[in-house]
């Protein structure tokens, strides 16, 4: 679970730092630096996984239009940073077990990892700094006092830092094995063409390989009808929504499986049936169609007239809210970071979406089990109806600032909170707290401008102006003179 990122460098993210909780929505408009700050996690799980040049060509997750190393540095009016620094602190799972039935135990559940990158010749980026240390006791009851769902966490973290990844002064970096032996990875950063937590393994560096496994959790959605209508190959692989939302079927698949026995899998499929009934209200049945001479499966949908609609026969906002529909039901802890879900559904849908979305994430009331487990979710909107349906606590205002580098201004990011939440009791920073009158023009009424030149709208119907008058909705005559 991410509880606390900071990004300096990263495309139009400078010296930027935010708290999540549970749920997380990031309000902003259109091309401020909402999606970067999606990309920023998403960097962060490939950094875990893989080389650093796949991890820039696999920012979108389309390597036909893969980005370069210049891409991903900020960039501005001649100025382009030298490094970029990804810092999260982070809420892990502190036992899994392995492939072969051993449970891997890490020594801290609160840790902090870092990476520090920097562009070099050729397209290239080299490893300058990367730590992995456990958060203080104090660190701790810092970061989390206003999340109270989490207040036995700190008294199990240490009084002094525990390193499991550190940087030497001669930008050694060293993966340091946990039972104190000599043994232990090391190379000079800037010769490392991968992070040394991708190469943790189990058995010497536990907590590393989970904190590796809990990045490798931390996923990003951008759902594309067209990839979410592609059929899947029959068999266990891709048993997960792609980026794009594909293999909904594979997915859908491995959830009826790991249900148990045929009344909790007819269950689990009416359940997923009865939530997508509220988007589009005559869903009978759900089901996976196999067709072994194709060698592939289906997502198939039967409605209360008996007619089989499947993927193509879809629309895509409808596709959409079936993917959020079983991320719901997936009991796998993790991070989703969602990119506009609202697209391609009717705004009076949103609510049901917004309720399934806050369904997935942590329930703070309860303790961490089977049941409750460590999910997040974070999503990005520029939707006014979203906005109106979201709880003070969980929302944070993405704005466009100017910040001085090198002589210029550069047009950045920043992230701000209401007053009176729990962001702006960690953060005391009056210039970062944001009246809820600010966010007026996110959720007042559509008016024409007093300026514009008159022509009739919709909302100029003589029975539409009944209705918002009724609802005291329709804007006041501006005095004249």
């Amino acid at each position: 679970m991410l509880l606390r990122l900071y990004v300096n460098g990263f495309k139009n993210l400078l010296d930027t730092e935010i708290h999540f909780g549970p749920f997380t929505c990031v309000a902003g408009g259109n091309g401020v630096g909402k999606s970067n700050l999606l990309e920023a996690v998403r960097f962060l799980n490939l950094l875990a996984d893989v080389p650093f040049i796949q991890a820039v060509a696999e920012m979108r997750g389309d390597t036909r239009f893969p980005f370069t190393i210049e891409d991903i540095f900020f960039q501005g009016n001649g100025y382009i940073a030298p490094t970029i620094t990804l810092q999260a602190d982070m809420l892990i799972t502190p036992h899994r077990q392995s492939l072969i039935g051993e449970v891997i135990q890490a020594r801290n559940a609160l840790l902090r990892y870092e990476v520090q990158l920097q562009r070099v010749e050729q397209h290239q980026v080299a490893l300058v700094a990367e730590t992995l240390r456990s958060l203080t006791a104090a660190e701790s009851r810092e970061l989390l006092r206003e999340l109270p769902f989490y207040e036995d966490y700190p008294a199990m973290q240490p009084d002094e830092p525990e390193y499991f990844i550190q940087t030497t002064a001669d930008q050694t970096i060293q993966l340091l094995a946990e039972d104190h032996s000599v043994t232990r990875r090391s190379a000079p950063g800037l010769h490392l063409k991968q992070s040394l937590l991708s190469l943790a393994d189990p058995t010497l560096f536990p907590t590393a390989f989970l904190v590796q496994a809990e990045m490798h959790d931390w996923r990003t959605f951008h759902f594309e009808p067209a990839a979410m209508r592609i059929p899947d190959v029959i068999g266990p692989t891709n048993e997960q929504l792609a980026e794009n939302g594909e293999h909904i079927p594979a997915t859908l698949n491995y959830l009826i499986n790991q249900a148990g026995n045929e009344l909790e899998q007819a269950d689990m499929l009416q359940t997923i049936a009865t939530l997508l009934a509220r988007l589009i209200g005559d869903v009978r049945s759900l089901a996976v169609e196999q067709d072994p001479q194709r060698n592939v499966q289906m997502i198939v949908i039967e409605d209360t007239q008996g007619r089989r609609l499947t993927p193509r026969m879809l629309s895509d906002g409808t596709l959409r809210f079936l993917a959020m529909v079983l991320l719901a039901q997936d009991p796998r802890p993790g991070v989703y970071a969602i990119e506009e879900p609202e697209n391609g559904l009717h705004p009076t849908h949103i609510a049901a979406m917004l309720e399934i979305l806050q369904a997935i994430a942590l329930e703070p009331a309860y303790p961490v089990d089977a049941t409750n487990p460590l999910h997040q979710v974070i999503i990005t909107t520029h939707s006014p109806v979203v906005v109106d349906h979201i709880s003070d606590d969980s929302l944070l205002l993405a704005e466009a600032v100017q910040r001085r580098r090198q002589h210029h201004y550069q047009t950045g990011v920043e992230f701000r909170w209401l007053k009176q939440t729990w962001r702006a009791r960690i953060n005391r920073d009056p210039r970062k707290a944001i009246a809820r009158g600010t966010l007026i023009s996110y959720l007042a009424p559509i008016n024409a401008s007093a300026d514009e030149a008159p022509r009739r709208r919709v909302r100029h119907n003589p029975d539409i102006q009944a209705m918002l008058q009724s609802m005291d909705m329709v804007p006041k005559e501006r005095p004249s003179g």
